[in-house]
């Protein structure tokens, strides 16, 4: 039976992720082709970044009374402060401030700032539209975390239905470290947006453009498809 231990024993264990973890040997007894699942989740459960920030989380909503942002346009006032000072570089406290505001990750943090701020957790989603039967599509909506890198996986048209799919997952790549992708899915979005008559190689560009977190829309694989012309992206 495996050992239910946190990786990093000076980092105090969330008690709910510890109860999952102590669910997991049951559940691999009950899902024995599951191997690799059980093992990424329980590396995911005992991970110190993830319990640092449950403990956050838990403080967060521990503190009495609403905390409510000053703004939730940040990103634009530092666009606006960005555009007033930049033509005076040769004050050494300006030039320092534009370094600041260019820098990705302060970027990165003042548009979750805002996001937050506004509320905006989740993509917007249409509603499933419930049953009409056992032919009803079924939807996946996968976020993935790309650093400028392809997403690991080789795409191609099905001549059958003119669909985008994954023909193939490359091991290692960001598509292969998540899970949640497939041989045969069909992607329909990229980032809300419909990738419908596009071809491969514009799918392609369009990805690579993409850094941080990439939202796709699938429709999971039923059956194994065949494919000869693929493209990596």
């Amino acid at each position: 039976m495996p050992v239910n231990l946190p990786l990093f024993p000076h980092v105090k264990i969330d008690t709910d992720a510890q109860k999952l973890l102590v669910a997991l040997p049951t559940l691999e007894s009950r899902l024995p082709n599951k191997e690799p699942e059980i093992h990424y989740l329980r590396r995911f459960l005992r991970n110190r970044n993830l319990h640092l920030i449950l403990r956050i989380y838990r403080q967060f909503r521990s503190q009495q009374g609403s905390k409510k942002p000053a703004a939730n346009f940040a990103v634009s006032q530092a666009a606006d402060v960005f555009c007033e000072i930049r033509y005076r570089i040769e004050d050494p406290k300006v030039h320092e401030l534009l370094g600041i505001l260019s820098k990705p990750h302060v970027q990165a943090l003042l548009f979750c700032h805002d996001k937050i701020a506004c509320e905006d957790y989740e993509p917007k989603i249409d509603p499933v539209p419930f049953g009409s039967g056992e032919d009803e599509t079924i939807i996946k909506i996968v976020r993935l975390i790309k650093n400028n890198e392809p997403l690991g996986a080789t795409i191609y048209i099905n001549e059958h239905t003119g669909c985008v799919e994954i023909a193939r997952i490359l091991h290692g790549g960001a598509a292969h470290r998540s899970g949640l992708l497939n041989t045969g899915d069909e992607i329909h979005e990229i980032n809300g947006e419909s990738i419908k008559g596009l071809e491969p190689d514009r799918i392609v560009e369009i990805l690579s453009e993409v850094s941080g977190s990439v939202t796709l829309k699938l429709v999971p694989c039923m059956k194994t498809n065949v494919c000869r012309k693929t493209k990596v992206i």
